[in-house]
């Protein structure tokens, strides 16, 4: 359901038939499934047991219909990550912390500059990946990405255009 969340269509009914295609998908037939579906390429093999029984399949389907994202499917079907918001939301408490109250022309400047210093640099490339391990599970490790150093040339350029105001 999250796939198709993530990859919904432009209508109601288009969503809704996308959503009932997992119990197709489950079934083995994937003529409906979304291009960009792991089942669309070559050499896919299905990790759960088929659904062979129509019992089974009408149960499945009748699930799906009593979901909320299938019930209320304008609520959910242009369902995005907030990777990007939170990302921008952790570099605005920077400049903004909630602890501290400013006047509306300082707010106003810490806001732009933390957009200005999002804006640089969210798209900063992984220089390598190193193994986390997290202290509450300490049998797990898990990959993850150290990033290349922040820059902040928008400094310099907020500089230059106000020391060559002639005021």
């Amino acid at each position: 359901m999250y796939f198709c969340m993530k990859n919904s269509p432009l209508t109601e009914d288009e969503f809704h038939s996308s959503l009932l295609n997992v119990a197709d998908h489950y079934q083995g037939n994937h003529d409906k499934c979304h291009a960009e579906s792991p089942c669309k390429s070559e050499g896919y093999v299905m990790s759960k047991k088929p659904l062979t029984k129509p019992a089974a399949i009408a149960a499945y389907k009748k699930a799906i219909m009593g979901t909320t994202i299938y019930r209320h499917c304008s609520d959910y079907m242009r369902c995005r990550e907030t990777y990007w918001i939170e990302s921008l939301h952790t570099v605005m408490l920077i400049y903004v912390a909630k602890r501290i109250h400013f006047g509306d022309d300082i707010y106003n400047m810490r806001v732009e500059l933390a957009v200005l210093d999002w804006n640089e640099n969210v798209h900063r490339e992984a220089s390598s990946l190193q193994m986390y391990q997290h202290a509450r599970h300490p049998n797990r490790l898990a990959e993850t990405r150290v990033l290349v150093v922040k820059t902040f040339k928008f400094r310099e350029t907020i500089w230059k255009y106000f020391f060559n105001l002639n005021i």
